[in-house]
């Protein structure tokens, strides 16, 4: 899980794909857009996309981010692996690290108002920097996570590989279900 730089993964659902085209003019939008451009591996999180991907003659498999996230966790991380869990709740960070017992969780809960907010999203990189972990979860949801991912890997300080997993860990332990 460490890379030689920061990389970082994408799910987008139909949600980001309105926030894209409905909002060009908010001044979060180019962050977002270029996020979403730059990032290392884009997997689409949604049924819906697939089948509007479809009536125009292309097949868009899904992977959502709630599978891709369980897949990554059920594989377990080698000792001293170090996970940084961005956004979710304390209890989500211990069901984290009980289904990690080899690797160490650590849970930063940014301050409100991330996506509009340049010194939220500082703090988020400075967290990251400090900590240093082989692997990201950002639980911050969209736009948040990709623009934040894309400004750490912008610093070129950290190492590693992150997921913008969303609600991903709620979708796991119970405690959101699926809209889609």
């Amino acid at each position: 899980l460490t890379a030689a730089r920061f990389r970082y993964v994408v799910t987008p659902n139909v949600d980001h794909m309105v926030r894209l085209h409905n909002n060009g003019d908010a001044p979060w939008h180019a962050a977002f857009a270029a996020a979403e451009r730059e990032a290392d591996l884009c997997v689409n999180d949604s049924r819906i996309l697939a089948k509007l991907a479809g009536l125009s003659g292309l097949t868009l498999p899904v992977v959502p981010g709630s599978d891709l996230t369980r897949i990554l966790i059920e594989g377990g991380m080698p000792p001293g692996t170090i996970v940084a869990l961005i956004g979710g709740s304390i209890g989500d960070a211990a069901w984290l690290q009980a289904q990690l017992p080899g690797a160490t969780v650590r849970h930063f809960e940014p301050p409100m108002g991330v996506r509009d907010s340049a010194s939220a999203q500082q703090a988020i990189v400075d967290f990251v920097e400090a900590e240093q972990p082989n692997l990201t979860l950002f639980a911050i949801g969209a736009p948040q996570s990709e623009i934040v991912a894309h400004r750490i890997r912008q610093c070129g300080k950290v190492h590693g590989v992150a997921l913008c997993i969303g609600a991903s860990i709620e979708f796991l332990t119970g405690a959101k279900r699926s809209e889609e």
